[in-house]
């Protein structure tokens, strides 16, 4: 399988399909306004008939298109939860006992690391029996990744791999962005043609107690809305269904790429041809959602996904057409109820929980159980330092003290001014002395895999947690570089799990010239990362220059204010401009052959904060 050829013939295709769409989108309110001016027209005299109804019209309607699409896309904003939710979805605790949900969540990670992404929430719809998968949101840092009961117990792990890699590859290349944005605009249309059903419901008369007769004018002007929404949903649908067929061809090559076994997605592929029903979901929402899935989940005549038989195919040209028969007598039946001896347990677990959410917030809103092993469990080497984490970052209060723990100041005097913040220090301390355990270059990771367990903190925690981070930065009276570089990157990963605003949706710069300013800033800051300043000329000099910035002079060392300023400008470039600018950041920190810690550091940080992310770099300590 020539992925690489199959990716750039889905990406010119959907480029096209979209510009094609967007055109529809100008000429159906046009069309639109013509059919309901021609229906007022029908009941108005000659004499009294407007030339100005048709500019009215068309202005209303655009109006509403937009505004109500506006409103969709708002609320689809709040983050890919919002839709796993809707479809009946179960957030997946991190500490699952259950093998496949325990499964499910390394496979996840391990596809994190491998592309490099922060690790999304993971659900599960645990009513659905047949094989299928999602990805949604508006950012790689709001995205969640949702399955149903059938995928994680009817595929074996390389099967599973590859439709989460399959799904990866739709955070990758921004397709759950264009599905939102596709989303947002069919439920304008669905609007106009719910409004005409009104208007038709009461044109007959119904639901009016009084009775009355059938009231002409809303019949015709019903059926006027309902033709002009009909025709909007069906262009929308079918540039949807077009678009949606090649972002699928697109992730299965990725998911090959991504894993290097073809036959594996092959192989899911195969199972969900040979199950009765095939990847169909019993939710009424999968309609709304179709476009979100691995495979089709409904039985819409407009089929948002190719046909299976043609996705086989472009893995295994050799295919002959057999399909894999899927036992569905496999899957365990859902419980109902709890037994009292279970609930019994998540009583003394809630009460265990509150207990420490009052040690960092003072309020009893934490719903997260501390586990007791943890609390004080001494470690003497490396290996078991490492497994103590991997658990501290699964653990939602753990990894806020995780996180006070790597910004614990080494002079006694500035450590007891942080303390004063928390109650708990003596957790702190054992953190702190877990972190000294291992080589320092492995801090950054723990930080990434810490991070989505913030993401279950309550908004009143999450508030408190920032503000006693914050405390702990500003004990010694500044802010260093490593201190910045962990707030920015916690602020750009988690805010908006609680701030919908505080997601970035206008990208406002087009070009970097038009962000001279910041760029100078930037990366004067990377070429003052070393000591030597002809390294820091050179280094400046070679990334601007890849930039195409050639005019640019390099800066005295920037502060911490200057830096926040221009990565909140950089933030709202056009993504081929910040992926510009990490290129000449990267030709400027590997301008003298080696790489430190810092450098590491604050490059990996940076293309995190821009939505860009890159592995982390070899690091060779100066």
């Amino acid at each position: 399988m020539n992925f690489f050829k199959l990716q750039n013939k889905a990406k010119s295709q959907t480029f096209w399909l979209v510009i094609l769409f967007c055109l529809g989108l100008i000429i159906l309110p046009y069309i639109g306004a013509h059919i309901i001016t021609f229906c007022i027209d029908f009941f108005t005299l000659p004499k009294n008939r407007s030339p100005a109804t048709f500019p009215l019209v068309l202005k209303c309607l655009t109006v509403i298109i937009v505004m109500v699409s506006l409103y969709k896309y708002i609320s689809l904003r709040q983050g890919g939860r919002v839709i796993a939710i809707a479809l009946g979805g179960r957030l997946i605790d991190k500490r699952a006992s259950n093998p496949n949900e325990r499964r499910l969540l390394n496979v996840v990670e391990e596809m994190a690391i491998a592309s490099s992404v922060p690790v999304p929430h993971v659900y599960i719809l645990d009513e659905e029996i047949h094989i299928n998968a999602f990805a949604a949101g508006h950012t790689i840092n709001d995205a969640v990744i949702g399955v149903t009961r059938g995928t994680t117990e009817l595929l074996t792990r390389d099967e599973l791999q590859a439709v989460i890699a399959h799904e990866f590859s739709h955070i990758l290349n921004g397709d759950m962005r264009l599905n939102l944005r596709f989303t947002a605009f069919l439920f304008g249309f669905i609007f106009i043609s719910q409004a005409g059903f009104v208007l038709l419901r009461l044109g007959f008369g119904i639901g009016n107690k009084k009775g009355g007769g059938i009231i002409p004018h809303f019949l015709v002007l019903a059926v006027a809305l309902l033709a002009a929404g009909f025709l909007g949903q069906l262009w929308a649908r079918i540039m949807q269904a077009a678009v949606n067929r090649q972002r699928e061809y697109l992730a299965d090559a990725s998911s090959v790429q991504f894993t290097r076994h073809g036959p594996a997605l092959a192989s899911a592929l195969k199972k969900i041809g040979g199950s009765e029903g095939g990847a169909t979901l019993e939710t009424a929402m999968a309609s709304s959602y179709n476009h979100f899935f691995f495979s089709q989940a409904d039985t819409n005549l407009l089929a948002t996904h190719p046909p299976l038989e043609k996705r086989i195919k472009r893995i295994e040209p050799w295919w002959q057409g057999g399909f894999i028969e899927v036992d569905f007598s496999k899957l365990i039946k859902k419980e109902e109820g709890e037994p009292q001896e279970n609930s019994n347990i998540r009583d003394k677990k809630l009460t265990a929980a509150i207990a420490a959410g009052i040690a960092i917030t003072g309020t009893d809103a934490i719903p997260y159980l501390k586990p007791v092993t943890l609390l004080n469990t001494n470690v003497t080497d490396k290996e078991q330092a490492t497994a103590k984490l991997e658990a501290i970052c699964h653990e939602p209060m753990d990894a806020c003290y995780l996180m006070f723990a790597f910004l614990v100041d080494t002079i006694p005097s500035i450590r007891a001014k942080q303390f004063i913040a928390v109650k708990n220090t003596d957790l702190i301390t054992d953190y702190y002395q877990t972190l000294s355990l291992i080589p320092k270059q492995k801090h950054l990771e723990f930080i990434e895999k810490a991070i989505p367990a913030l993401k279950n903190l309550s908004e009143e925690q999450y508030k408190k947690f920032k503000t006693t981070l914050m405390h702990f930065i500003q004990a010694d009276n500044e802010i260093s570089l490593y201190e910045w570089l962990i707030y920015q990157l916690i602020i750009h990963q988690v805010d908006g799990q609680f701030n919908s605003k505080a997601i970035i949706t206008s990208y406002n710069y087009s070009n970097l010239d038009q962000l001279r300013d910041e760029v100078a800033i930037m990366l004067s800051g990377i070429a003052h990362l070393t000591e030597d300043s002809d390294y820091q000329k050179r280094a400046f000099g070679l990334g601007s220059n890849v930039m195409g910035l050639y005019t640019i002079q390099l800066q005295e060392k920037p502060n911490i204010s200057q830096l926040t300023t221009s990565l909140q400008k950089l933030q709202k470039a056009t993504e081929p401009v910040r992926r510009k600018f990490l290129q000449g950041a990267l030709r400027a920190i590997e301008q003298d052959q080696q790489v430190n810690m810092k450098e590491t550091m604050f490059f990996r940080i940076l293309s995190l904060c821009l939505d860009c992310p890159i592995p982390t770099l070899d690091c060779t300590v100066h």
